[in-house]
């Protein structure tokens, strides 16, 4: 608990807000590159397919609220294209992705006075968090489908979706959070990242 309010009261750092506020502006701009690197993972995967469009729909939802539309389908188009890209294209990708999440390791290891990681064991997180979180989105949605099953074979009255949204959210705050903080113990990692995904779904 004490942890948690020296880092709060950390965040009166004017400088810490503004590297929040750039890595915010640099979060927009990787958003694309990012989620298309994750859905290519997700894709590759037949179990997976056709968990798509409702993976995709949520994650819009609770994740980008604004504008989901437009960044469907500049996402469908990267999706499309993506056999055109190349090998530079595909190195621009994964470049984006890896200086977005090195970035967020900065401001977060600022924010708690935590030693930096080296370069081959951020590459190695980072890399990572980008091919374990699209896999993990979708075993979670395909064990959502087989309990939902299970609760309609029951008659049960309860959507086990609605709650779904939530739990990833709750699930990629502490991947995140773990991967970047080297010294926070298991318990404080899930109230965080708890506290933390209840105030963006809520929000």
């Amino acid at each position: 608990m004490k942890r948690i309010f020296a880092i709060l009261s950390n965040l009166r750092d004017k400088e810490i807000l503004n590297y929040a506020a750039a890595l915010s502006f640099y979060t927009i701009l990787s958003l694309i590159p990012i989620l298309f690197v994750c859905f290519s993972v997700f894709t590759q995967i037949s179990s997976f397919k056709a968990y798509y469009e409702k993976a995709k729909q949520i994650i819009f939802a609770f994740l980008i609220p604004a504008q989901q539309d437009i960044v469907a389908a500049y996402l469908d188009t990267f999706l499309n294209n993506s056999v055109n890209l190349g090998i530079v294209g595909l190195i621009a990708m994964t470049f984006t992705s890896l200086a977005f999440f090195s970035g967020y390791d900065f401001v977060i290891n600022r924010i708690t006075k935590s030693e930096p990681k080296g370069l081959w064991q951020s590459i190695s997180s980072y890399w990572t968090l980008l091919t374990l979180v699209p896999l993990g989105l979708g075993l979670s949605f395909y064990i959502s489908g087989l309990i939902q099953k299970a609760l309609d074979d029951y008659k049960i009255g309860f959507n086990f979706f609605e709650i779904l949204p939530f739990v990833i959210i709750w699930g990629l705050f502490f991947i995140s959070y773990s991967s970047s903080i080297q010294k926070g113990t298991l318990k404080s990692l899930i109230f965080v990242s708890f506290a933390a995904g209840a105030i963006w779904y809520i929000g």
